[in-house]
C-alpha cells in the first residue's frame, strides 16, 4: 500500500538543455514530462518561446515543436524556452527553463 500525500505539485522529469540540430529535420521535437503522484492529470502553458513555437499538452507531458525560420538562425545561435505546469491551480504552477542550442548546421 502506497499512499501519496495531497496537494503536491508537479515535477519536471524532462531535461532543460537541447541541442537543435537541423540535419535531423526541420523542427526541435521536445517531449516534456512531469511527475505528479497525487493528479492524473496537469495542465502546461508555453510561458516564453520564440515566434513560431507551440506546445501540444497531454495528461502529464506535453511536446514542445519549435521550427525557426532562417532569419531567426542568423541571428542568434541561443534560445530560451519557459514552460509552466500545474495541477490545480493555474497560479500556483512550477516553471520549467530549456536552452536550445543551434549547432550551425
Amino acid at each position: 500500500l502506497t499512499v501519496f500525500s495531497g496537494g503536491s505539485r508537479p515535477t519536471f522529469t524532462s531535461p532543460n538543455a537541447f541541442v537543435l540540430d537541423l540535419r535531423q529535420g526541420p523542427s526541435l521535437v521536445v517531449q516534456i514530462a512531469v511527475r505528479d503522484d497525487d493528479s492524473t492529470e496537469v495542465d502546461f502553458r508555453l510561458l516564453e518561446a520564440p515566434p513560431g513555437a507551440e506546445l501540444q499538452p497531454g495528461r502529464k507531458s506535453a511536446r514542445l515543436i519549435w521550427t525557426p525560420e532562417q532569419r531567426q538562425l542568423d541571428v542568434r545561435r541561443v534560445y530560451g524556452f519557459r514552460i509552466a505546469a500545474w495541477d490545480e491551480v493555474p497560479e500556483d504552477f512550477v516553471e520549467q527553463r530549456i536552452t536550445v542550442v543551434d549547432d550551425g548546421t
